[in-house]
């Protein structure tokens, strides 16, 4: 693991932590250890909708939490392209290899193509929400750091 990245986090699943991706500075929380599951708010919500699942999550599960860009503390334009990336550049510099994803509408649209693409990177995809996908828009898409 490089020096730069941050280990999972057992203490405060309150904590705000930040990385840098592409112009944009993300805002995430990483609480727990296990399984890694990446949970992935909707349109105008932040991370912060995902707090009440955390305690019942986080001593079996690594809990982690992105704030996309231009919600909550995250900068950046919003958009789900975008967000695929994000999603691909956190899992990086937190050095998950493994997740399951949790999606819930705009979230779940972030997540879906990263379930369908990398099928060796993510263990389960669970949209919180239904929605149409657009599965066209998506074709070519890529995650960094997978392998």
């Amino acid at each position: 693991m490089r020096s730069d990245r941050q280990p999972c986090a057992t203490g405060d699943p309150t904590a705000d932590k930040y990385f840098a991706a592409d112009g944009a500075r993300l805002r995430y929380r990483d609480a727990g250890r296990g399984p890694a599951v990446m949970m992935i708010h909707g349109w105008t919500l932040d991370l912060e909708m995902w707090q009440p699942q955390v305690p019942a999550l986080h001593d079996a599960f690594r809990v982690v939490r992105l704030d996309r860009r231009g919600f909550g503390l995250s900068t950046g334009r919003p958009a789900v392209r975008q967000d695929i990336a994000d999603i691909g550049a956190l899992c990086a510099y937190l050095d998950i290899r493994r997740i399951a994803l949790v999606g819930m509408s705009q979230g779940a649209r972030a997540a879906f193509p990263r379930g369908a693409i990398k099928e060796s990177a993510s263990c389960a995809l669970i949209p919180a929400a239904q929605a149409e996908f657009g599965r066209l828009e998506f074709q070519g898409a890529v995650f960094p750091g997978f392998a």
